[in-house]
């Protein structure tokens, strides 16, 4: 307990016992009464008409009515779903499409517009093999990262960084380049070493960190084929010290360049019509301490930690049942804004000691929610959180726009690889999430817009794979140092567009209309790498 007495103790609110104790049950009630008002609320909300009777994504801001939905269990049967629809092209418009936890906001699996989508669930590929030598993990398409977390926690390992969201697949953060918030992590695409994809051709393609390739190979939002299965590089798991706290904005902003530096991971939120920032720190306890030797949940050591619990339990029926009230009343958002903001004040700070699978994990509210999320310069960060909130705070009065769980604010270390955000330098990245179930989807379309305008006004600004953005060509060309050459790679591997949906064509050049660099320089096996005999010609 003496561990975190400097970094957990903050003014008490209250002047008397009886008093902190009637507050505390206030605050129980809150959250009682948003989650049965919520649990109403969900049991009345209908899907929205684009997914009705076909796919959507668990935010139901993309889907669409698929031609066939296949899952096929084995690398031999990717490889025929594969030749079957480039046979069937001759006569359809036939895309493929790989669906994984659907936990993407954009529309890159596929859209309305999309038609004779053939979606490949590969649920049925969750193989799990951790090589005790050399700690890497390799996992099928299907393996979940919470699935993935608990697994290497039973084997004393972890991963280096992980995103707040775990339902989502592996390969599914992957390709889009999910992250966490580490000034010394890259996104989760720092950790690969290996990537098994099935091209447009049927060719069964291993890249390694070898291959001339590799780094176009990973963050693909799944335009150059279909990846069957990763391996990851792991390190001994941890026990994590973790610090919730809620404090003023502009200590907050003022404090976010040493704050960001000293803890291993950390990030910062401020809520709308607020004051107040949430912000979680977490740092590495001494090597001498073991993850096995902890209890199987977590330590508590603040006196509100019980709170804490509950809040965060329930914290998504809280901000589900803000959105359906401020949606009703809009110019009551202020108001309801600042009840939270007391609330939390209230919860004052919690740290807990947790192994890293529990310690990333932040709970968030799911259903029709609107995300967005740009990478910028460090240099850019602040200015552009204050820009962001101010866009949102003039949306929910002025458009009657749903409030927002936050405008978040992380960093991210350098990448390698091509598309992703942080390719080639230190960034911070800036998300802005809100419900929209009650929310005109004029006003959100306008929302996104204004957003999108505001953070593109600062030089290099790149968006999310996973989230929403309205960029084409030729913006992202120009922040993408890496974009021509990942072009010509997908047009020399997937030539007639199998792998080409409607979000696809809007980004990038048609795959058929871009000079093929030289066959020797591209060639899908490796100059010299070596092929062996198997399935489409398994390296």
């Amino acid at each position: 307990p003496t561990l975190f007495q400097s970094q957990a103790q903050r003014p008490i609110h209250f002047s008397a016992p009886m008093q902190w104790q009637w507050q505390g049950l206030s605050v129980v009630a809150v959250l009682l009464v948003a989650l049965l008002l919520d649990a109403s609320w969900r049991r009345q909300r209908q899907q929205v008409p684009e997914t009705q009777g076909g796919w959507s994504n668990v935010a139901h801001s993309s889907g669409c009515l698929p031609a066939r939905s296949l899952s096929p269990s084995s690398l031999e049967e990717v490889v025929h779903i594969v030749l079957e629809a480039n046979a069937a092209r001759e006569t359809e418009a036939v895309t493929v499409a790989v669906v994984g936890a659907a936990h993407s906001f954009s529309p890159i699996v596929c859209g309305q517009p999309d038609r004779g989508v053939w979606l490949l669930s590969l649920s049925q590929f969750d193989s799990y093999s951790l090589n005790s030598d050399t700690g890497e993990v390799t996992v099928g398409a299907g393996v979940r990262l919470d699935m993935l977390l608990q697994k290497l926690q039973q084997a004393g390992r972890t991963l280096p960084s992980v995103g707040t969201h775990q339902t989502l697949t592996v390969v599914g953060a992957l390709l889009t380049a999910t992250h966490g918030s580490s000034r010394r992590e890259g996104s989760l695409t720092a950790s690969v070493t290996r990537v098994v994809i099935v091209t447009s051709s049927g060719r069964v393609v291993i890249l390694e960190e070898d291959h001339p390739h590799f780094y176009g190979g990973v963050v693909t939002m799944g335009s150059l084929g279909v990846v069957t299965s990763v391996t990851l590089a792991t390190i001994p798991d941890r026990l994590l010290l973790r610090v919730d706290s809620a404090i003023p904005i502009e200590m907050a902003l003022r404090s976010w360049e040493i704050s960001s530096k000293s803890h291993r991971y950390y990030s910062l939120s401020w809520i709308p019509f607020t004051s107040t920032a949430l912000t979680i720190a977490m740092d590495p306890l001494a090597a001498t301490e073991s993850p096995k030797t902890a209890p199987p949940f977590l330590w508590m050591t603040h006196v509100r930690s019980w709170w804490w619990e509950l809040f965060e339990r329930l914290s998504p029926h809280l901000v589900t049942m803000t959105a359906h009230l401020t949606a009703r009343f809009p110019t009551a958002t202020p108001l309801v804004a600042s009840i939270m903001s007391r609330v939390l004040e209230l919860l004052g700070d919690r740290a807990f000691i947790a192994p890293s699978a529990r310690a990333y994990l932040i709970n968030t509210p799911t259903g029709f929610s609107f995300d967005l999320e740009f990478s910028l310069p460090r240099v850019e960060c602040i200015a552009a959180l204050r820009g962001a909130v101010k866009i949102v705070e003039q949306a929910q009065v002025t458009m009657a726009v749903a409030p927002t769980c936050a405008v978040t604010l992380r960093s991210v270390a350098s990448g390698v690889h091509w598309l992703a955000p942080n390719y080639g330098r230190d960034s911070c990245t800036i998300d802005v999430f809100l419900l929209h179930q009650h929310t005109a989807v004029s006003a959100a379309r306008m929302l996104k817009s204004q957003l999108t305008a505001h953070f593109t006004s600062f030089e290099g600004a790149r968006p999310h794979w996973g989230k929403l953005h309205s960029l084409q060509r030729p913006a992202l060309a120009a922040v993408y140092p890496q974009w021509v050459a990942f072009e010509r790679l997908r047009s020399h591997w997937d030539p007639n567009g199998i792998f080409s949906r409607h979000h696809h064509r809007q980004v990038f050049h048609d795959p058929s209309k871009i000079v093929r660099l030289q066959e020797q320089d591209l060639d899908e096996g490796g100059s010299g790498e070596g092929e062996s005999g198997g399935v489409g010609g398994v390296r």
